[in-house]
């Protein structure tokens, strides 16, 4: 037979630990919460720039990439129009033809688009969170009918996270 007292002290044991949950419960909530805000904000992210690319929305695409992307496109791009003969363009200007979607954006973009198959990411792909980090994380698409994921690099730019295009599809050069 169990006393009142060994009674009591179980329920203040109860008690505490119940109180102690509670507490870790509010503590950990805005943590839990704060993570799944910045999983939905790396994903919408991605998502918008594939929906941008879908519609063609050159400036929207020029927007959702990485500040390194844009370098490295304009830098391409101004080499490419210079061995064409195409003077008068500086990758400054070539830069700002890619923010308001001009026509030299319009020409990178319909090459680049014609061999990128937008659909297949946005409808027919798996996409998962690989891991995420303080200004970095990575997106795992997975095509159906694919062995391994594609993996997408994301970086976080002025509080707003933006997809590293070159980072993740430029080959090695």
């Amino acid at each position: 037979m169990v006393s009142m007292k060994e009674q009591a002290a179980v329920s203040r044991a109860k008690a505490r630990l119940l109180l102690s949950a509670l507490l870790l419960g509010l503590f950990l909530a805005p943590a839990v919460r704060a993570a799944q805000d910045e999983t939905a904000g790396i994903l919408d992210s991605a998502e918008s720039l594939f929906k941008a690319m879908q519609l063609k929305n050159y400036p929207e695409i020029w927007m959702g990439l990485s500040k390194t992307s844009h370098k490295i496109i304009a830098e391409q791009v101004h080499k490419a129009m210079e061995k064409a003969g195409e003077a008068g363009y500086s990758v400054a200007l070539v830069e700002e033809e890619f923010s308001v979607g001009g026509p030299v954006a319009r020409s990178y973009w319909d090459a680049y688009l014609d061999n990128l198959q937008v659909d297949y990411i946005l409808e027919q792909s798996r996409w998962e969170i690989g891991f995420i980090k303080k200004d970095k994380a990575e997106i795992d698409l997975l095509y159906r009918k694919a062995q391994m994921p594609a993996r997408l690099k994301m970086f976080k730019e002025h509080d707003r996270w933006k997809v590293g295009l070159m980072e993740t599809f430029r080959g090695r050069e």
